[in-house]
């Protein structure tokens, strides 16, 4: 059948059909095997391409323990994503096998049985192609191919790409040079041989032709207790029962109207209307011991334990089937991996569930609480800490070094003249070399040893600098201006001196020296004939003794 062009559809199939990117092509080989209810499915899935890494998008209800044969064995599992879950590879060459069913909104059935498998349309990634599609590397060659089991026909076929169709032994295969986002559509039934209107799969009596009138199994129907003859009878070795007519036989009751008659019927009680197998009970398709019709999951595998439902246990209810589940006995509502047990999303050892750090980066050392050591207690992990001796309640950058703000080679808990410039003209103290250390802000009530409430705080932090600098040698010097008697100045300026020293003291200073000396006005700073120059010279200084 020639390709018909219908636009931009969507190839999902479940299968990630289509492809985005413009990079390296690939070849692309699909097998679907059908399955005999022709709504479920195998898919192997092969790809070569030079590409890598390679993104294999899977629709979102698949999960990991579903996978089949995957080759190589080294990828990784991704099912965050919104619309599909994604098999990344490290290279471009691999095979993946997986179950899946079709989508209601891409298998439909017509009123004579007829299927129709038409692929859909999906949400569709930045780069312009379906969210099922694989990445990156456009499909150059591809082939896919739908093997059907042997009770089904193909009726037609057509896709949205030009390429060659085949059919052949039950398989239909399409063959395209590019197939990227492909658009398809494909008609299958089951086969009738006999026309009867009951496939050959469900058909007891594959030559009942019309137009005799047959039951669900397909043969001639009995109605009249063999009142006459039947046209087709399915005991025709009754009839040396006198008591039936000729043809029939007694035995073709069928008290529950299921179609099997009761000689064959083991389930002779079965509701009205349910569909039963061959011996009168209802279909177990997947052999649970929960019927067809009550059976929530009929793809349970094969010697699974399930509930009432039909489902496979999961008795800690995790989210894991116990057939599954290496941790059966995890605490109900924590959070656990695809093997059932708890999760360790930053792989440091600690469980979710107890990890107060829970984005701690690969490799690190960790506490009982999943959190980085942090020896010094800075708030700085050691892994990031240049300076993990810190002191404790030193306030540290975001290397874990104490703060210097005037960058001049001196922390600020030690700097006792935080406003020095920059490195280099500043010596151990952080202040000027070769300098006295005034103690700005430090003031007194006029006219005594007073010191003023706001002199405190100043002295407050000066006093803690002084404490890291213990083998200091200072003296407090005090100073006045020129106004009033230089007696009466010399001492009102040792007062200050040694109320400064005592309150240091009382601060819990103790370096080499600290003696207190008041100078008077004998060394003035700036003139004593302006309102300014006598601010400046009444001052209190620290003085390096020795220099």
């Amino acid at each position: 059948m020639s390709p018909s062009k219908r636009g931009p559809i969507a190839a999902t199939l479940m299968l990630g059909l289509a492809n985005g990117g413009a990079a390296a092509g690939a070849v692309s080989e699909t097998l679907i095997f059908v399955a005999a209810d022709g709504e479920h499915y195998w898919v192997q899935r092969a790809v070569r391409s030079a590409t890598r890494p390679y993104r294999l998008h899977v629709d979102k209800s698949l999960r990991l323990e579903q996978l089949g044969y995957v080759a190589p064995n080294d990828f990784r599992w991704d099912d965050g994503g919104r619309h599909s879950n994604v098999l990344t590879f490290e290279h471009g060459d691999f095979t993946v096998m997986y179950p899946g069913r079709f989508a209601a909104d891409e298998l439909t059935r017509e009123a004579d049985g007829t299927f129709v498998l038409r692929s859909r349309d999906e949400p569709t990634r930045g780069d312009g192609h379906v969210d099922l599609s694989p990445e990156p590397g456009t499909l150059t060659r591809v082939a896919y191919a739908w093997i059907l089991p042997a009770h089904f026909d193909v009726v037609d076929y057509r896709s949205d790409r030009d390429g060659q169709w085949v059919e052949r032994n039950r398989t239909l295969t399409f063959f395209a040079d590019d197939a990227n986002d492909l658009g398809f559509e494909i008609r299958y039934r089951e086969r009738d041989s006999d026309g009867d209107g009951i496939g050959d799969r469900d058909d007891r009596c594959p030559d009942s032709a019309p137009p005799l009138a047959v039951d669900a199994s397909g043969c001639a129907a009995d109605r009249e207790r063999d009142a006459g003859a039947v046209a087709a009878d399915r005991r025709p070795d009754a009839a040396a029962d006198p008591a039936v007519a000729a043809g029939g036989d007694a035995s073709d009751d069928d008290s529950d109207a299921d179609g099997v008659v009761d000689a064959d019927d083991r389930c002779p009680g079965a509701p009205t209307g349910r569909a039963v197998d061959d011996t009168g009970c209802a279909p177990d398709t997947d052999g649970d011991a929960v019927v067809d019709v009550d059976d929530a999951c009929p793809d349970t595998p094969l010697g699974n334990a399930v509930d009432a439902t039909g489902c496979e246990l999961d008795s800690d209810a995790d989210g894991v089937v116990d057939v599954l589940d290496e941790c059966p006995g995890t605490p109900a509502g924590h959070a656990v991996n695809g093997f059932g047990c708890d999760l360790d999303s930053d792989g440091d050892g600690i469980v979710d569930v107890l990890d107060e750090c829970p984005d701690t980066p690969t490799g690190r050392t960790v506490d009982g609480f999943g959190c980085e050591r942090d020896a010094d207690g800075d708030g700085v992990v050691d892994a990031s800490d240049a300076c993990p001796a810190t002191p404790a309640a030193t306030v540290v950058d975001a290397v874990g070094c104490a703060l210097d703000d005037d960058n001049d080679g001196v922390a600020n808990a030690a700097d006792l003249c935080p406003g020095t410039p920059s490195r280099g003209t500043a010596d151990t103290t952080g202040c000027a070399k070769g300098r006295a250390i005034r103690l700005d802000g430090v003031d007194f009530v006029s006219d005594s040893a007073a010191l003023t409430a706001d002199s405190l705080a100043v002295l407050d932090r000066v006093a803690a600098a002084l404490r890291q600098h213990r083998d200091l040698a200072l003296e407090v010097a005090g100073h006045t201006d020129t106004q009033g008697d230089a007696a009466h100045n010399r001492g009102l300026s040792q007062r200050r001196a040694d109320a400064v020293q005592q309150y240091l003291l009382d601060r819990g200073v103790r370096i080499k020296a600290l003696i207190a000396r008041g100078h008077g006005a004998d060394d003035p700073v700036a003139d004593n004939d302006s309102a300014d120059g006598r601010a400046m010279n009444r001052r209190v200084e620290l003085r390096r003794l020795g220099e």
